[in-house]
């Protein structure tokens, strides 16, 4: 039987229920944590574990935040403003051409009088459009909690990025899903295999031609999943749904807060007499213009397209794709803007994001290179392609520290109710060495080995699918010049994960203000310095916190 408990709320509120569910890391940027904040940080996601939250000090770098959680296989999402988005842009190309299963919720204004509005923010968001996300719209808190489900489903079975918009303004009663319900959506036995282990090199945009083929599939795969959230709760969407009159000859085209304005304006001139109808767009991107069609009325004469945007060089992005799917129906097509402001806006001058230069002297370089270079349980993360790699490497921490975390309860539950002695010793001995490299890899193999043929426990299989993190590794984030890393050092040191960041210094005067629980050291080196750097990365491994050691070439 569907549970849900009714609450007056704002739509963030609402699209975060539903988010905080299905996620492993939740990120959120520039001191706006949103969301994050009023949950309940003790109730646990679908995944039986509690969420790990970050907010990162700037856009772009929660941007990053996200590409190295998704990147490690974790399920991200991150709650946004429109203009946030902008500068995650070069972030959406690489998730989207990585097929990576992230979720962006962006609050955007509902119509409203220009005294309250934020000047092209439908702008920014659609800005995006041809990053290869999905775009799903939404107008009230209830409607935000469902498509916030729709989009999570959507990422982790299409294997495509999305961005929901919901209607930042709003407030109203909504049926809040219970965690229980919404897991019956959710393959929770072969979840495994979804997640995606891609803590390799980097293949930058090579898979676009695989990426159109997931890309077309995503229309289908969102509508199944709507039609599974009305035998849930009777709560019936679709990808285009139509409201009004049934022989209705001119019909609006809308999405969001403009669809339900124009849905209240409708309602009241067909009961005045007029024959008007409304489609409601909830999927923008992927556009499926054949479902479009078969949506309007057979009276259908005229169709007239509300954008909440403006283009300077070619038709807005709704109207162009009414277009394309009706040019040849008969059908007038015209088009209008709207919910823009008191006037639109043209972003312009947007800063690029340019990998920074990492050190002066690549001898500083051959030292670093030398201390990854044997065989060991340190892992360092350092190609994010961008300025940003301590954001990004944040993100890939907490991602791997989240999974790590789930498979130490796999194995502990296995090691509590296994009826075989073997598996039992072998699984307790982990569980006791986890958190010590050389101990965890042995008994590790000893897990994997006693429990390699199981073939009918879902347990074991998880475990065996993770098998290389039953090894504890110290993980280093390559954060590139310290003048380029000063700006998200400040969120890593007051954080509380054990995570290691690496930063070359121009000299060892640099100065750097150290919060209490957090570990720095600066060291100058000279060539072939090898066992001065291995001192000081053990001293920063053994630090339980946030470490940071910088290395600059000693003078001459």
């Amino acid at each position: 039987m569907f549970m849900a408990r009714n609450a007056f709320i704002n739509s963030k509120m609402a699209a975060a229920h539903a988010a905080y569910a299905f996620s492993d890391v939740a990120v959120s940027c520039a001191g706006n944590a949103g969301p994050w904040k009023e949950l309940d940080e003790k109730e646990k996601n679908l995944y039986n574990q509690q969420v790990k939250i970050i907010d990162m000090p700037g856009r772009a770098s929660a941007g990053s935040a996200v590409y190295g959680a998704l990147k490690s296989g974790a399920f991200a999402s991150a709650f946004v403003e429109p203009h946030d988005l902008l500068r995650m842009l070069p972030k959406l190309y690489r998730i989207a051409g990585e097929n990576l299963a992230g979720v962006f919720h962006v609050g955007v204004q509902a119509p409203c009088d220009e005294s309250v509005c934020n000047f092209g923010d439908v702008e920014d968001v659609l800005a995006s459009i041809d990053s290869g996300v999905a775009m799903l719209a939404s107008a009230t808190a209830q409607e935000a909690m469902d498509m916030a489900i729709l989009a999570h489903l959507g990422a982790i079975y299409g294997n495509v990025p999305f961005v929901h918009m919901y209607a930042a303004c709003k407030e109203s009663n909504a049926d809040l899903m219970e965690y229980a319900d919404m897991a019956k959506l959710l393959d929770l036995e072969n979840i495994s295999y979804v997640r995606k282990k891609t803590f390799h090199a980097d293949a930058a945009l090579q898979g676009r031609t695989a990426q159109k083929s997931l890309y077309r599939k995503i229309p289908d795969l969102v509508q199944r999943y709507m039609n599974d959230l009305k035998a849930a709760t009777g709560r019936s969407y679709n990808l285009f749904d139509y409201a009004g009159a049934a022989d209705a000859e001119t019909v609006i085209v809308a999405m969001g807060s403009d669809a339900a304005f124009a849905e209240e304006i409708i309602n009241k001139l067909n009961a005045g007499g007029a024959k008007l109808g409304l489609i409601n767009v909830r999927l923008l991107r992927p556009f499926a213009g054949d479902k479009l069609a078969a949506a309007l009325p057979a009276s259908c004469k005229r169709v007239s397209v509300l954008d909440g945007t403006t283009e300077l060089s070619y038709r807005e992005p709704l109207f162009s794709s009414v277009y394309e799917a009706l040019k040849d129906s008969g059908v007038a097509i015209a088009g209008g803007r709207y919910g823009i402001g008191a006037k639109p806006i043209v972003n312009g001058n947007k800063k690029n994001l340019l990998l920074s230069p990492v050190a002066n002297d690549p001898r500083i370089l051959d030292v670093i290179r030398s201390v990854f270079e044997f065989p060991n349980d340190r892992v360092l993360i350092a190609n994010s392609l961008f300025a940003d790699n301590i954001a990004f490497g944040i993100g890939m921490n907490l991602a791997l520290t989240q999974r790590r975390d789930w498979l130490a309860a796999e194995v502990l539950f296995l090691a509590e109710n296994t009826v075989y002695p073997a598996i039992a010793e072998a699984s307790f001995a982990w569980v006791k060495a986890q958190d010590h490299p050389a101990e965890s890899r042995v008994t590790g193999d000893k897990v994997v080995d006693s429990i390699a043929f199981s073939t009918v426990c879902s347990t074991c299989m998880n475990i065996v699918s993770m098998h290389d993190f039953l090894t504890k590794v110290a993980i280093w984030v390559f954060g590139g010049a310290l003048c380029d890393a000063k700006k998200d050092l400040g969120a890593l040191l007051s954080t509380t994960e054990n995570i290691n960041i690496l930063l070359i210094g121009s000299e060892c005067e640099d100065k750097i203000e150290v919060p209490t629980g957090a570990h720095m050291e600066k060291i100058c080196v000279k060539d072939h310095d090898e066992e001065k750097v291995l001192e000081a990365f053990a001293k920063a491994e053994a630090h339980s916190g946030p470490s940071v050691l910088i290395i600059a070439k000693a003078k001459e």
